[in-house]
């Protein structure tokens, strides 16, 4: 209350004086109102700007560890959950699962290159349709604590500490993709076809990308 009383007060005598001025030279008087103000709307942006600027490279410092971690985290629940694929699939075991298990806390090129072969092998089992039900949606069921630890806790976390939108755009697409898949066992669930591997194909290309932000 009190200094709004204060504010009220100097806005009036600043009119005030704005008032006298002009009464005593209007033509001089208008010109050093116009310089003067002219001076002070280029202080105030050039301000913002340095406090916006300090205020961003703060918020960065502040977040720096735990968007470490928490990329960290999120590679290793990947990690976890692309790994029961062989507990489940008939997949080929090797290199792939090396190349996982020797980068889990920092994905690169030969984690992304293993991921494209479990891919590939999984489209191969889709066109010979070998693959009974069963498996997979007990493959869902083993990594589904992984899979909601990233949605619940992760996504929301780097959401908050990071300004990555590539990053956060994977992993909105990642939890899209979770949901298909949980949609495809709801329907299974009530005796409709649908095809449960043929989502995790798309989940394993949305993990890529994941992958190549991190």
């Amino acid at each position: 209350m009190k200094n709004s009383l204060f504010i009220l007060v100097l806005i009036v005598l600043a009119l005030v004086f704005i008032i006298i001025g002009f009464s005593l030279n209007v033509k001089d008087y208008a010109i050093n109102i116009l310089a003067e103000m002219a001076g002070l709307f280029i202080g105030v942006i050039v301000a913002v700007l340095l406090v916006d600027r300090l205020t961003e490279n703060q918020r960065k410092r502040r977040w720096a560890r735990v968007r470490e971690l928490t990329h960290r985290t999120i590679s290793h629940h990947l990690s976890n959950i692309i790994l029961e694929l062989f507990n489940h699939l008939p997949l080929s075991r090797c290199p792939e699962i090396l190349a996982i298990l020797e980068n889990r806390d920092q994905p690169n090129l030969k984690v992304i290159d293993a991921l494209n072969n479990i891919t590939e092998q999984i489209k191969n089992l889709l066109q010979d349709n070998k693959i009974l039900m069963q498996p997979v949606i007990d493959y869902y069921n083993t990594i589904k604590w992984d899979v909601n630890q990233i949605r619940l806790d992760l996504i929301p976390r780097v959401m908050q500490s990071s300004d990555d939108q590539d990053l956060i755009n994977a992993l909105v697409e990642f939890d899209d993709k979770i949901q298909d898949i949980q949609t495809a066992m709801i329907t299974h669930k009530h005796h409709i076809d649908s095809n449960i591997l043929a989502r995790i194909v798309p989940l394993l290309e949305t993990i890529q990308d994941i992958y190549k932000y991190l």
